[in-house]
């Protein structure tokens, strides 16, 4: 008798072993600090910036196009953003942004990565794609499977599509 439940629970180990989804690793890389060139769409207006993100939590944005909004930054302290423009800087709570700002929706995205938690990590070519959920609505991001360069980033909620060029670790 307990030979046949001993073979019962392996048979249905393995049944149930075979069921199990297969979840891929998330890229160091992407938990690491860097720093790219991005162009932003934003509810149909374009936008390009480079970014530097140093931690969780920290990270910069500089504008670099369109020319009015040029030399403007946004920088994630981690406790406070500090913008500033033409030597003028201002000092805000995270919680003062609205949840639909890119800058914001960019950052939260790359803070949802350390967590780990509550993301869907799959294979597609050569990439990782990487589904989860921040305050502003569900985000899928595409990363290079080989360098964990981040290639793009999709919010669709807030009509938010980002392209990362240029990617260096530091």
């Amino acid at each position: 008798m307990r030979y046949r439940l001993l073979i019962f629970v392996i048979v249905l180990m393995l049944i149930l072993q075979g069921c199990a989804k297969s979840q891929e690793k998330m890229p160091e890389s992407l938990t690491d600090g860097f720093e790219a060139n991005i162009s932003v769409n934003y509810q149909d207006n374009n936008y390009e910036a480079k970014i530097t993100r140093t931690a969780p939590g920290q990270c910069k944005i500089e504008m670099t196009k369109p020319l009015l909004l040029k030399s403007m930054t946004f920088e994630w302290t981690g406790t406070e953003i500090i913008m500033s423009y033409l030597g003028l800087k201002q000092s805000i709570s995270p919680q003062s942004l609205p949840n639909a700002a890119f800058g914001d929706a960019i950052v939260k995205v790359l803070d949802a990565l350390t967590a780990v938690n509550g993301l869907d990590i799959k294979k597609d070519g050569d990439s990782l794609l990487i589904s989860g959920s921040i305050d502003s609505g569900p985000f899928q991001l595409s990363v290079n499977k080989e360098t964990g360069e981040i290639a793009t980033l999709a919010l669709p909620s807030i009509k938010l599509s980002v392209t990362f060029k240029d990617f260096k670790k530091i």
